[in-house]
């Protein structure tokens, strides 16, 4: 017996309990991380205390109203407790009514009340009444590579990388290149003074122009110099042997129903220098000055970063914009992005090989890598191997959401015409107006791993803890049929080793829709694969891809 026992492969009790029971205890210390990034870029005098769990006797008073003097409380049961978000704010300009002079005195705002959820066995969570079950969310870390976009999922915003082609001339050649771009500045209509025919994309290149200028954006990212000129770049000055010459091929712009203007600037490069982000970097240049032509007649121009956050302010808003407004929205952009990679998005990025100091680093990244991510995320694109069960994420996602809506939202207070100074007052009211006690129901509305499913069995896994959510389905609306032309639901053999293929659901069964009960975690909830037992696998993938 006791050779039976060694010889038999140990479930996880992660699985078979339920993820949540796991990650929930860890809310609170996820939302406490959040903050802390968050306030690192809070306004002036504004400071991140912490957060408190409630006593009982606060939560009756503070979170339920009030009805001819009595409170009414809900006795639905709900899986949550309540805790508080504590700030302080010294306002800057408040006076002491008693000397005339500047208080300079920090004052505690009104607490935020926030309730957090926990779960029951096998990650139950109960909402006024409703029972329902937390899943995994099978998702991508940080990046997730869709076909023609790379999604970014960052605390403090979303967001995808495109490309769109444009047609460069080198060495008199022809050719077509990939721009990656983003809409990375949320606009409303109403921000946008203008509509023009041919408006570009807000480039990544255009971002690295703006923080560090032309010339140093090529040297620090591709130990590249380039030479810069008009007529005087030419084979007879830089022999073709030794540089590669690249000028606008003065094509129509697509959408233009009127001749353009294009630039006579040319840069040569020289040869051993050129790289995949070299190329990237002037082949996006000069997708920029031939949709802003006469913006460099002066050649010394280019390497202004006040010229290119103009430009980028004019991609994103119009022409109409006075240069004065469209600097001060670009430059308080640039304030935002410099936060976007905190602690946990850089420690998740280095998780996966990618060793960044900042969003602009990433940005530059992504340019000398997309060719290959293009290949290796149709290769893999059915591959589970690298992906992470995500609870914390998705569950608290609409708290998250609220405190970088306050922080946002509080940044633009500072931004009113006359100028107004923030008080005590106004930081408690929008605190107040957004950050809402019950912020968790919104779970139910919004993509989560919450499932509601009746069992009536006692062997929870088969059932329940088993099931995992693929990232790609919360997007989806309407029934949720397979499509079995989808690469995605192509075999693979990680489905062998992280899937249970003997427990897959009648709705979708895709070896991926469940997890195999023996299949083993890292503290980051990622997969962990026997080294002898991926020998085997390989060979599976190479029978499988033959068929």
């Amino acid at each position: 017996m006791e050779h039976v026992k060694a010889t038999t492969p140990q479930m996880n009790q992660d699985i078979t309990e339920g993820l949540a029971v796991k990650m929930l205890p860890k809310a609170l210390e996820h939302l406490d991380a959040v903050v802390q990034s968050v306030a690192k870029d809070f306004i002036p005098g504004l400071r991140y205390i912490g957060f408190e769990r409630c006593l009982p006797e606060e939560e009756l008073r503070k979170t339920n109203n009030k009805k001819n003097d009595k409170y009414v409380i809900e006795t639905a049961k709900s899986s949550i407790y309540l805790t508080k978000l504590r700030l302080a704010y010294t306002d800057p300009k408040a006076i002491d009514v008693k000397t005339g002079k500047l208080l300079n005195q920090e004052e505690e705002l009104d607490p935020c009340y926030i309730y957090v959820p926990y779960v029951g066995e096998a990650g139950m969570l109960k909402l006024s009444g409703a029972k329902y079950f937390l899943s995994p969310i099978l998702a991508d870390v940080v990046l997730s590579f869709e076909k023609d976009c790379i999604f970014l999922n960052l605390l403090r915003a979303k967001f995808g990388i495109r490309n769109v082609r444009h047609i460069v001339l080198r060495d008199g050649i022809h050719e077509e290149h990939k721009i990656l771009w983003s809409n990375i500045y949320h606009i409303d209509d109403s921000e946008i003074m203008d509509k023009v025919e041919t408006k570009p994309e807000s480039t990544l290149v255009n971002y690295l122009f703006c923080v560090k200028g032309l010339y140093s954006t090529f040297i620090d990212y591709a130990g590249c110099t380039p030479i810069i000129g008009t007529k005087e770049i030419n084979h007879e000055n830089y022999p073709i042997s030794e540089y590669t010459i690249f000028s606008s091929a003065k094509l129509k712009l697509k959408g233009s129903k009127i001749s353009s203007t294009f630039t006579n600037i040319k840069v040569a490069i020289k040869k051993p220098e050129l790289n995949s982000t070299s190329e990237g970097l002037v082949t996006s240049l000069f997708y920029l000055l031939d949709h802003f032509p006469d913006e460099f007649k002066n050649i010394e121009w280019l390497n202004d970063k006040r010229k290119w956050r103009l430009i980028l302010g004019r991609i994103i808003f119009g022409k109409s914009r006075t240069a004065g407004s469209i600097l001060e929205a670009i430059d308080d952009h640039f304030k935002s992005l410099d936060q976007y990679l905190d602690t946990i998005v850089k420690y998740k990025l280095e998780s996966i090989g990618i060793f960044v100091n900042n969003i602009y680093d990433f940005f530059a990244h992504a340019i000398q890598n997309y060719k290959e991510w293009s290949f290796k995320s149709k290769e893999n694109l059915n591959s589970i191997f690298d992906k992470e069960l995500s609870i914390l994420h998705y569950t608290l996602g609409e708290i998250v959401n609220s405190i970088n809506t306050f922080y946002f939202k509080l940044k633009s207070v500072g931004k009113t015409a006359d100028k107004k100074h923030i008080t005590k007052e106004d930081i408690n009211k929008i605190a107040k107006s957004i950050i809402k006690p019950k912020k968790i129901f919104g779970i139910k509305d919004n993509p989560s791993g919450l499932t509601n499913i009746a069992y009536p069995g006692d062997n929870s896994y088969m059932k329940i803890t088993s099931n995992v959510i693929p990232q790609k389905s919360l997007s989806k609306t309407g029934n949720d049929e397979i499509d079995i032309s989808d690469p995605v639901n192509y075999l693979h053999e990680s489905f062998m080793a992280i899937g249970s293929h003997l427990n897959l659901p009648k709705s979708s069964p895709i070896g991926y829709r469940t997890l195999s009960p023996y299949v083993q975690l890292d503290k980051d909830n990622r997969f962990i694969i026997d080294p002898v037992e991926k020998q085997w696998l390989n060979n599976v993938h190479e029978i499988i891809r033959r068929k």
